[in-house]
């Protein structure tokens, strides 16, 4: 598509009509980006920019509102006019230099019940603004994602400014109880900061924040060690905030983090730092460590303990109460999707998810419930740091803006670089969050300008057209579902012929589908091929037929090892890890060294990023031999490897999206389970990805509103493998039968499967928080044995007081074994693996699957009843 000619635009008014946009699809983009000028002079009205998002680039994702929000000439205030397509033009003012349209009021009492306000660029937008004028019309507002790396900026009724860095930007609404979820990291001496900074200015904030207690702790030493690793890579540093968000969501991911719940437990939490402490001393030579900084730093938690337990709760309850109780929850965004660890332009993002998938794994919350997503936008571009920034104003144009729009990082300080609004850009982030609305900001800071310029497309060098937001950073430099290998699905063909895949979904069967491996997926190339081979070895045809996202990462051997290397460390604490290189792998994601699919592209590159992620892993572990021979082997294999796997490379977010857009059906396979969730289970001993609803959309880089019907699976009885928390688990001989009569053995590991009854408290945790629709019950057929089973209904406390969630803290649940209440139903003792019809099944196996959906709210519409593709009933 050629660059559009000039649009002329006379004048804006701040009475003017309504602008429209339509969403559509994806621009095609230049080598250095197209751009459509506008001129600005005295007399004609807003509406006409809407011609940018209309005419020749009218789609089919339908119509989005614009909401515009204005900088006051002194930077202090904000105005904003909510514009709709059928919008009056008289305006009400609410609050002091805020303007809100009629219509725009009518719209904020509107808003769904769970709304959000995300970021469309590299942050600094102004989301904290709107929040902040929204939040009266919430009862909660939280914060689902990042750190003290993302600012928001606000002021009070009497012009006070507040740079908020963790507390929700709803603080000064008194009636507002403020949530950081889970997927916050919290750095306790800066938000003892704020509350000290909004308490001494009269705003209360005891009895109105919540901290979950499922949040990870992020120490000073995390952010001694971002800088360390950023002075490592010399010219190749990323530009991060050095607050230590990468290393805090590295020790997440890794499994040896320390999370909010752990200050209730001062005896063990020594223990814990030490581990983290010393994991920082092997790996940097300049962090000095010693018994004197243990001995002080305990100490100083065990104040902040005292201190922050009146605030700490279980939000991931909380939430999903608020939520059944019909209260009104506003999520507000930190950072922004241009610098999510998925979709934006890495290495240069940030170590979250700040996209509308992020909502979901940050809070604990199903897809389903996430309503209005307001994307807030500048009227033009910043980004602070490094990174391609294909719209960048060089020179004075660029500090021409910098100065009019006050473009300062409020976080760092350090000064943004200004460009023109990317609207390739912007359409890739409506495309992941699905925005029901924009708000554009600052739009008063172009008003010196004689002509203003959109970047409307890119292109190739080579003139040719980009479809998508390209994930190669390589591309972009030029132009100026989660989990992996440990996860084994065992599926039989039409013969009963066996296939145990790790990487290649199982729909693989079906020769008219096609498989998708997204952007979450870490993938061991060796496994893959193996997997590959096999099926093509069995008549399985898979050229043409899988797609692997450019956006996933590799894992090496090397992740492997270190897995190993590190579980071996740990001695009688380790965690029961498959050893398959997943967590390391993840590791290297959020600490944004990570290699790509993308990467082996671009072999010239490879090499050096591939010496960086051994020499990083040879620093931390003596036992780990690296020389020149290993990364000129490995080299050699991967451009093997690399021109193996072009074939399947794909954008499979831009395929995703689009396949949406064409209405075609689209049946997501989740990895491993949500008992094993880096958030939402039995941490430490889960697995680093997110394989809950939420994962789906970050996975995917799809929006939640897409998602539909959501079926949990779930066996008859309840298995695990490895160490951890086992409520409902049978030991001696009746675990044994359980085991051998279901050949419970992992896929992966082959290790034997810990068994037990089905555990109804987890379960009904599990379908509050990805909101299934169906539940699918497997493995009936395995209990036909047995004279009587039981179902754990509830948990007890040891002195009995009854726990009303499912518990974060680990050592809740180490202690309520023995206080679980069974309720015991009879047998049926006959086969039922022949059984197609559900009225054949014995009564007695009827009222047991009956009474698992009465007890979890879930109806149960498939059974399984033995291995075979055809073992399956249609309730």
């Amino acid at each position: 598509m050629s660059p559009r000619h000039p649009l002329l635009i006379t004048s804006i008014h701040l009475q003017s009509p309504p602008l429209c946009l339509c969403r559509s699809s994806v621009f095609t983009c230049a080598a250095t980006a197209a751009v459509t000028t506008m001129s600005l002079s005295s007399s004609t009205s807003i509406s006409s920019i809407s011609s940018i998002w209309n005419g020749s680039h009218t789609g089919k994702l339908g119509m989005i509102h614009l909401q515009v929000q204005l900088s006051l000439p002194n930077n202090k205030q904000q105005r904003t006019i909510i514009c709709s397509a059928t919008a009056n033009r008289s305006a009400s003012v609410i609050e002091q230099g805020t303007i809100l349209s009629d219509s725009g009021l009518s719209r904020i009492g509107s808003l769904s019940q769970v709304s959000g306000v995300l970021g469309c660029q590299w942050g600094d937008e102004g989301k904290g603004k709107l929040v902040d004028i929204l939040a009266e019309h919430f009862d909660i507002v939280a914060r689902c994602q990042g750190g003290a790396n993302a600012g928001h900026t606000i002021y009070n009724a009497e012009g006070k400014k507040f740079a908020l860095h963790l507390v929700p930007s709803g603080i000064l609404n008194e009636e507002t109880i403020c949530v950081i979820g889970n997927g916050v990291v919290v750095h306790l001496p800066g938000f003892f900061k704020e509350i000290d900074s909004l308490e001494s200015n009269g705003v209360s904030c005891q009895g109105r924040i919540l901290v979950s207690d499922r949040a990870h702790l992020l120490f000073d030493f995390h952010q001694i060690v971002d800088g360390l690793r950023e002075a490592e890579l010399a010219k190749s540093f990323i530009g991060t905030t050095r607050r230590g968000i990468g290393p805090c969501y590295s020790s997440k991911v890794i499994r040896n983090g320390i999370r909010v719940s752990d200050l209730r437990h001062m005896d063990t939490f020594p223990q814990k730092l030490d581990l983290l402490l010393s994991d920082a001393a092997s790996r940097f030579r300049d962090f000095n460590y010693g018994p004197d900084m243990l001995r002080e730093e305990v100490e100083r938690y065990k104040r902040f303990a005292e201190r922050l337990e009146p605030f700490i709760a279980d939000t991931v309850h909380y939430m999903n109460d608020a939520i059944g109780q019909k209260q009104k929850i506003l999520v507000e965004g930190g950072q922004a999707t241009m610098l999510d660890i998925d979709f934006g332009t890495y290495p240069f993002v940030t170590s979250s998810s700040p996209s509308a998938g992020g909502i979901c794994t940050g809070l604990g919350i199903a897809p389903k419930v996430v309503g209005d997503l307001i994307g807030v936008v500048k009227s033009y571009t910043t980004r602070v740091g490094s990174g391609p920034f294909p719209t960048e104003i060089l020179g004075k144009g660029g500090d021409l803006l910098r100065f009019a729009g006050q473009e300062f990082g409020t976080t760092t300080g350090r000064p943004r670089r200004c460009g023109w609004l990317d609207i390739v850009a912007l359409k890739y982030c409506c495309q992941i969050n699905g925005f029901s609305s924009l708000n554009l900001t600052k739009l008063d800071v172009l008003s010196d300008l004689p002509e203003i310029q959109l970047g409307i497309s890119y292109k190739q060098i080579d003139g040719t057209p980009i479809q998508s937001f390209p994930s190669d950073l390589r591309v972009l430099e030029q132009i100026k579902a989660s989990g992996g290998a440990n996860a084994g699905h065992t599926i039989y063909n039409a013969e009963g012929k066996k296939f145990a895949l790790h990487l290649v979904p199982s729909g693989i069967l079906n020769e008219e589908t096609i498989c998708v491996i997204g952007n979450g997926v870490v993938v061991h190339l060796p496994g893959f091929f193996k997997e590959i081979d096999s099926l093509e070895s069995n008549g399985v045809s898979c050229q043409g037929r899988i797609l692997v996202s450019d956006r996933a990462h590799l894992l090496f051997d090397f992740h492997q090892i270190v897995d190993g290397l590190r579980e071996a460390e740990l001695a009688k604490s380790f965690i029961g890890t498959t050893r398959r290189g997943i967590g390391p792998c993840y590791s290297s994601k959020v600490i944004r060294n990570g290699i790509r699919v993308s990467d082996l592209r671009h072999m010239d590159t490879f090499p050096q990023k591939l010496d960086l992620l051994l020499s990083d892993a040879a620093s931390r572990f003596r036992d780990f031999n690296y020389g020149p021979d290993m990364l000129r082997e490995e080299v050699e294999r991967y451009k093997r490897f690399a021109e193996r796997l072009e074939p399947f490379i794909a954008d499979t977010v831009h395929y995703m999206n689009d396949a949406i857009g064409q209405k075609q059906k689209i049946l997501v396979e989740g990895g491993q389970a949500t008992m094993l969730d880096i958030d939402f289970g039995t941490y430490p001993f889960v697995t680093s990805s997110s394989p809950s609803a939420g994962g789906i959309c970050t996975g995917l880089g799809i929006a939640p509103k897409v998602v539909g019907d959501l079926i949990g699976v779930v066996k008859s009885y309840t298995t695990r493998v490895g160490s951890g928390p086992f409520p409902t688990e049978i030991l001696g001989k009746g675990g044994d039968l359980l085991r051998f009569a279901g050949q419970e053995f992992g896929t992966t590991t082959g290790r034997p499967r810990r068994c037990g009854w089905l555990d109804i408290v987890a379960l009904k945790y599990c379908c509050q928080i990805n909101g299934f629709s169906s539940l699918n019950l497997t493995k009936l057929d395995v209990l036909s044995d047995l004279p009587e089973i039981q179902l754990g209904i509830s948990y007890k406390q040891i002195d009995g007081t009854p726990i009303q969630s499912f518990p974060s803290d680990l050592r809740v649940l180490e202690q309520i074994k023995a206080s679980v209440e069974y309720e015991t139903m009879p047998g049926w003792l006959s086969d039922i693996s022949s059984i197609r019809n559900y009225s054949e099944l014995p009564k007695a196996a009827r009222n047991y699957v009956e009474r698992i959906g009465e007890l979890t709210g879930v109806p149960i519409h498939y059974i399984g009843v033995g291995p075979g593709r055809d073992a399956l009933i249609y309730k």
